[in-house]
């Protein structure tokens, strides 16, 4: 029995730059006449394309000129495509997109995907621009032997802009991605700020209080779902509490890594239990006054 081979996990492919369509040599060979097949590398390789692969702006005529055929062969050869589903078009608008284009030039890296989500927000705005954007996220979430950092970045990039259609899973694919990049190099722009902010606020101790341990322990919390705004105000009490318990400046106060761990620490309440002195007070409805100053007064012969 003949073992079964296993299924390639990519094929293998050349890289093609658009300049190729501009070469002189090229330019002097002879046309091809109108067919689909020449009409379809042009749109997914021409020198009209952009960066983002198969979303581009395009009339009829511009792409009929820019092959040398007549207006009715390109649209013939065109109208052969969008029958098999190889191509969509918005004439009025001016926008083609070619769904394979992506599968065939997979993004390099993150920042190829957030460059291509800048690009989009520059072209056309119309119900294919819509449905190019939600083709292309799940093309990136279906990549073999990729992660889903490329489909949550670009989700990320283009939903502030672009509403989609499943804008809840969005918003939860932004999330995932905003925690996943809460580390190192990758960390968001707004953890950044909130962590900030929560470091300003964080009462002062005397001894070590490391800030790169306190901002792991910080992107730990945010990777698991927690609020930044709860952490903040968890600090902005603790900040109230320290303070009344005149602990500020002093080994008292907690370091800052233990407050933001997995302990959660900024959960509490915070709260002062009031003193003795403050419950006879209210008993009394008058201010209580100590045996040291009662004393005083006596020696000086004023009632107490």
């Amino acid at each position: 029995m003949t073992p079964k081979r296993p299924k390639s996990r990519g094929g293998v492919y050349r890289a093609v730059h658009i300049r190729v369509w501009l070469d002189e040599k090229f330019q002097k060979l002879k046309a091809a006449q109108p067919n689909a097949q020449t009409l379809w590398f042009y749109l997914l390789f021409g020198d009209q394309t952009g960066i983002v692969p198969g979303l581009f702006k395009a009339g009829e005529a511009s792409l009929a000129e820019a092959l040398g055929w007549p207006l009715q062969g390109m649209r013939d050869a065109c109208a052969e495509i969008m029958s098999l589903g190889m191509v969509r078009a918005d004439w009025k608008a001016r926008l083609v997109f070619v769904p394979k284009a992506v599968e065939y030039n997979p993004p390099a890296s993150l920042n190829v995907v957030i460059s291509w989500a800048n690009a989009i927000r520059d072209l056309p705005e119309c119900d294919l621009r819509t449905q190019a954007v939600e083709h292309i996220q799940l093309t990136l979430e279906s990549l073999q032997g990729k992660t889903q950092a490329f489909a949550l970045a670009f989700a990320h990039a283009i939903s502030h802009d672009i509403p989609l259609r499943n804008q809840d899973q969005n918003q939860n694919q932004n999330a995932k991605f905003a925690r996943k990049n809460s580390r190192g190099k990758g960390v968001n722009s707004s953890d950044v700020h909130d962590f900030e902010r929560a470091w300003k606020l964080y009462p002062k101790r005397e001894g070590d209080n490391p800030k790169k341990k306190a901002r792991t322990a910080w992107n730990a919390s945010i990777k698991r779902g927690i609020s930044a705004q709860d952490m903040i105000a968890g600090v902005e009490r603790y900040r109230r509490f320290v303070q009344q318990k005149r602990h500020e400046g002093t080994a008292l106060t907690m370091q800052a890594v233990r407050f933001f761990g997995p302990d959660e620490a900024w959960k509490n309440e915070w709260t002062v239990a009031p003193s003795p002195t403050e419950n006879r007070d209210s008993d009394q409805g008058a201010p209580y006054q100590d045996s040291g100053e009662a004393l005083r007064k006596l020696r000086e012969g004023s009632p107490a």
